[in-house]
């Protein structure tokens, strides 16, 4: 018979370790993202022709240009880290999506309540986005944790039965 291939099917005694929810809340966030972005950049220009020009808000500009191209670059990897981590159980793409949901993302969407002036639309589409975020945040947290779980457990299952080692330490004191 041989080694075990790497991604065996499933047999039904093997549960998912996805997130509906989480997958639910991605694609929720693909389509809304690309609409805070759309609302961000229409504003950034509107900003950037409308305020006065004194050191405050220039130094304001280029750091709300700066967080912007960050968003910008950072959401098509963050979602897609999220979709792959979620999808394929795979637990290393679940962490890389909290630490892109929490270091750039969250910031900045949380940034935008430090600006000197903000429009009621903004703190609407910005509170909402953060709303997600944090959701994202604590779905994928329990997801990457039963991964983990499931992920080690296949892996002693496959041990005990390619190695004779037994399925846990208490069992391995037993004999």
């Amino acid at each position: 018979m041989g080694k075990w291939p790497l991604f065996s099917p499933r047999t039904p005694q093997q549960a998912r370790s996805s997130s509906l929810i989480l997958q639910i809340l991605l694609f929720s966030n693909l389509w809304y993202s690309i609409l805070y972005w759309c609302i961000v950049l229409i504003t950034f220009v509107w900003k950037w022709w409308s305020l006065p020009l004194d050191r405050f808000t220039i130094a304001w500009k280029i750091i709300y240009g700066i967080a912007l191209g960050l968003f910008t670059l950072a959401e098509p990897p963050r979602l897609f880290l999220g979709y792959m981590g979620n999808l394929c159980e795979e637990a290393r793409h679940l962490v890389a999506f909290i630490v892109l949901s929490v270091l750039p993302q969250l910031v900045i969407a949380g940034g935008v309540f430090g600006q000197p002036i903000i429009y009621p639309f903004e703190t609407f589409f910005s509170g909402t986005l953060l709303l997600f975020l944090l959701a994202e945040i604590f779905f994928s947290v329990g997801t990457a944790r039963r991964v983990v779980r499931a992920n080690t457990h296949r892996w002693r299952t496959r041990m005990a039965f390619t190695k004779h080692l037994p399925l846990r330490e208490e069992d391995a004191t037993r004999t």
